[in-house]
């Protein structure tokens, strides 16, 4: 059946075996899954397969090469339809699999998609998959082919990409030609359908104002080279917006388009249909786009010229929060796709008219959302690509955005944009920081147009855009250094890691001044941190080498004098070090770091470092890492924390807690939902409650309970497992008892209130050192004579095992202490859990426990046990010596 959502069911006793949705959150069963959008979809390939498309004589070398080497691309003349051919040897593939009795299906990228989400798709998908990656550019994959071949050997898929760039601007070793076809007009004569009858430029406009004889369709044919790459709903909505605002109030007469009148246009557009969504509408020869708005800019550039507004309003809308139309902006692949193609299509109409989207891209400037401003930098960024030859044309834009002297009109314009749009950001920011975000951006996307220095002759990043990194690197503007640090730096690493190491360790050391703060600092190595970890999985071997030389350099600057309050280029290096390895998700099956291995090194790392600052970083990292492979590091990290200072025990302890969260809301096999939910950061999660049988123990608190808390050599792991406790009973436990009795009671449907704990007034701790060895020591005492009388088989245990028991509870009895200092109610609850859990070693730990609590906080009766243990000893004495 299905669960009422969250308001429905708060005041009700839901049984377990639905699915529910709190928020973004879906709950199928026991999996809890963030919703994300998807960067694939499954195209049909009906008419692709070699029943209905006519197949080309070199059909059999492709299949050949995509069997041999998983991975095949097509690659050579722009006259020949690439997307197509990739397709239909997508769809001859999945025939000749099925032959062999072996199922494959098939999925293609969207072109906004995450070039790294390539790799995860082939990591999660397990049913053997065909993908097909069209009009690829060697910026998407950091011109590094044979990387995405070895993943494609290595999750058993197939991939077949298509692209418009030459083999040798891609700039491969001689090794990646054995996935690489090149295509020409010749090759596929014996397939015309493959081939481009508007090749050259009168052609094309011969077909656009000959054979497009109506005006509509020629409009039709504009508003489909805006919107290429679209599925036809999003088309359609799209294009509507043009036609009713702009084009029809020019032409009266113009009436609505629809699905009929795109017969004429099949020539110029590939039309590929979905198994569930729609049908995708592209262009088939790229590059035809741009020609086609030069021949139309001498006849309609009116026309063009008024949509601009409407895309910029597209834009605008299609941003998380203002999501008005469902076809339009139904889902983020939607917003994100329709910004791609918008941007696409800005980029070709400045490529022939800067002047022309001046106005456009400062209205894109001024919004003071970053996929807005995104969307006019990538745009720009595209007139780095070869095909156009506008490298000067970008530059001289940018610098003369970042030049106040000569921006000051385009300030004037900026400012004019914000206070006709009336908006809160129009009065917190200033509008030359929009301005420079906005160049920062370009910059993320145009580092990406030159190949890795060193590589086939490249000589790595430009100049120019190494003077811009410079400039924004230095920008006294926060708001301009965050969006450089989020979103700039991590592009240019990505692909110019190993160009910018020393730049890079400059800046971290140039970081320690006396005009900026710890916390900026932290800030500042984070980022820094965080964009390694996305270097990391494109270039392994750079990254860790970089890291093994900065830690290298922080070993010899160490001094024998530490100033905790003073933070050197040093700490500052270091503590980046080990921020980058708490970031860095382990590909083990790639033959790189594990997490265990990252922990060994923060340890190492930890070991013998004084300063709070490098600390401080190195057990953030240690809970990055645990948090996601707590399972796999438990036992180290067990081990660690007998090296931390009794000040950094809390970090550890609210980690645990949080794994805890999180893992108990995994937890499945019970009878009922919980009433009231877990907050776990801007979501809310429902449990379940078991009441027919005890709850099963999740694997942190069988770690906490049976290893930690009961390892004698390591004090600070049992002090930590016992606050740990205190934070699970807090955040989950004590709701939980509530709910469970409150259903096991059966009582009215309406929310039990639960009845807040009187606040303890402060007392004065009563834990005395002096007490340490001697209270443990009578608990012992006093538990062994009780066994003695009423537990033989405990009694057995505590006396073959008294020392153990005793420094046992020796250990863990100062933080017992604070606990119930700190809330009573909560350390009597967790005694009671703990005695629950079956374990006869826990259960002594925890009545021993429970008495040295009573013991140390009454100090008396220490005084009058001990005068009667003494007075009892002394008449036996007594007794036997007469």
């Amino acid at each position: 059946m299905s669960q009422p959502n969250l308001e429905q069911s708060i005041f009700e006793d839901v049984d377990v075996g639905g699915d529910f949705t709190v928020g973004d959150i879906t709950q199928i069963g026991s999996q809890t899954v963030i919703q994300q959008k998807p960067d694939f979809f499954e195209p049909a390939l009906d008419r692709y397969k070699p029943s209905t498309f006519k197949s080309p004589n070199l059909i059999s070398q492709l299949l050949t090469r995509l069997t041999n080497q998983r991975f095949l691309v097509l690659a050579g003349s722009s006259d020949v339809d690439k997307d197509s051919l990739a397709k239909h040897t997508a769809a001859c593939l999945i025939e000749s699999l099925s032959a062999q009795r072996m199922e494959a299906i098939s999925k293609e990228w969207y072109r906004s998609s995450d070039p790294q989400s390539i790799d995860i798709e082939l990591q999660n998908t397990e049913k053997t998959t065909v993908f097909i990656l069209t009009q690829v550019n060697p910026q998407s994959f950091g011109y590094d082919l044979a990387r995405i071949q070895k993943a494609a050997n290595l999750c058993k898929h197939y991939i077949v990409m298509s692209t418009d760039v030459t083999f040798a601007a891609w700039r491969q070793p001689s090794s990646t030609k054995l996935f690489w076809y090149e295509l020409s007009r010749g090759s596929v004569a014996d397939a015309p359908q493959l081939i481009n009858t508007l090749s050259q430029e009168e052609a094309l406009s011969n077909w656009y104002h000959h054979h497009l004889k109506q005006p509509r369709d020629r409009l039709l044919a504009l508003g489909l080279s805006f919107f290429d790459g679209l599925f036809d709903d999003q088309f359609f909505a799209a294009l509507e917006e043009i036609v009713e605002r702009v084009w029809q109030r020019r032409d009266a007469s113009l009436r609505a388009l629809d699905y009929r009148d795109l017969e004429n246009l099949h020539t110029f557009f590939n039309f590929t249909e979905t198994k569930n969504q729609g049908t995708k509408i592209a262009i088939r020869f790229p590059k035809q786009r741009r020609t086609l708005f030069k021949i139309a800019w001498h006849s309609d550039r009116r026309q063009i010229l008024s949509a601009l507004p409407v895309l910029v309003d597209l834009i605008r809308q299609s941003v998380v929060g203002r999501l008005a139309n469902l076809e339009l902006y139904g889902s983020d692949t939607k917003c994100k796709e329709i910004r791609t193609v918008i941007a696409e299509t800005i980029s070709d109409i400045g490529s022939i008219s800067e002047n022309a989207i001046q106005t456009t891209l400062l209205q894109l400037s001024a919004d003071p959302n970053t996929d807005v401003q995104a969307t006019a930098a990538y745009a720009m960024a595209r007139w780095r690509d070869p095909e156009y030859s506008l490298d000067q044309q970008l530059f001289k834009t940018l610098h003369s955005w970042l030049d106040l002297m000569q921006a000051r009109h385009i300030i004037a314009q900026v400012e004019a944009i914000l206070r006709g749009r009336n908006s809160e950001s129009s009065k917190s920011s200033k509008a030359e920081d929009y301005i420079k975000i906005t160049v920062a951006l370009t910059i993320s996307y145009a580092a990406l147009y030159d190949a890795p220095r060193g590589m086939e002759g490249s000589t790595g990043l430009s100049q120019e855009c190494c003077d811009l990194l410079e400039k924004l690197a230095t920008d006294p503007s926060p708001v301009v250094r965050d969006v450089f640090l989020s979103y700039t730096l991590p592009r240019a690493l990505q692909i110019h890691l190993r160009q910018l190491r020393q730049w890079l360790q400059d800046k971290i050391q140039q970081q320690v001044s006396p005009t900026h703060s710890h916390s900026a600092i932290i800030n500042f190595n984070q980022a820094i941190a965080a964009s390694l970890a996305g270097t990391y999985r494109r270039d392994s071997e750079a990254t860790i080498k970089i890291l093994e030389h900065w830690e290298d350099e922080g070993r010899k600057r160490l001094s024998e004098v530490i100033d905790p309050a003073k933070v050197t280029s040093r700490e500052s290096l270091l503590a980046t070090v080990a921020r980058t390895y708490g970031e860095i998700e382990p590909q083990p099956e790639l033959g790189q770091l594990t997490a265990s291995s990252i922990v060994d090194r923060l340890q190492q790392m930890l070991q013998g470092e004084k300063h709070p600052f490098v600390r401080e970083a190195i057990l953030f990292a240690l809970c990055r890492q645990a948090r996601s492979h707590f399972d796999e590091i438990e036992f180290q990290l067990q081990s660690l924390v007998a090296n931390l200072q009794e000040s950094e025990w809390q970090e550890i302890a609210d980690l645990l807690s949080d794994i805890y969260v999180e893992q108990r809301v995994q937890l499945s096999g019970g009878d009922y939902w919980s009433a009231k939910p877990i907050q776990i950061g801007n979501y809310s999660y429902r449990y379940q409650i078991w009441t027919k049988q005890a709850r099963p123990q999740t694997q942190i608190e069988e770690a906490m309970y049976h290893s930690w808390l009961t390892s004698e050599s390591n004090p600070a792991a049992q002090q930590i497992a016992l606050r740990a406790a205190n934070a699970f009973a807090d955040r989950v436990d004590r709701d939980e008892e509530q709910e469970q009795q409150r259903i096991l009671n059966n009582l009215d449907r309406e929310q039990t209130a639960i009845v807040p704990q009187p606040k303890q007034m402060p007392t004065r701790s009563t834990y005395n050192p002096l007490v340490k060895h001697f209270v443990p020591w009578l608990a012992v005492f006093l538990k062994w004579l009780q066994y003695g009388l009423f537990k033989r088989i405990y009694c057995n245990a505590l006396t073959g095992r008294w020392s153990y028991y005793q420094n046992t509870v020796s250990n863990i009895l100062p933080e017992a202490l604070k606990q119930d200092l700190s809330s009573r109610f909560t350390m009597a609850f967790v005694i009671g859990r703990l005695r629950g859990l079956g374990s006869r070693d826990v259960q002594i730990i925890v009545d021993l426990l429970d008495l040295s609590i009573v013991i140390a906080k009454n100090p008396g009766s220490v005084v009058i046990i001990g005068l009667l243990l003494v007075g009892g000893l002394g008449w036996l004495l007594t007794l036997f010596g007469r």
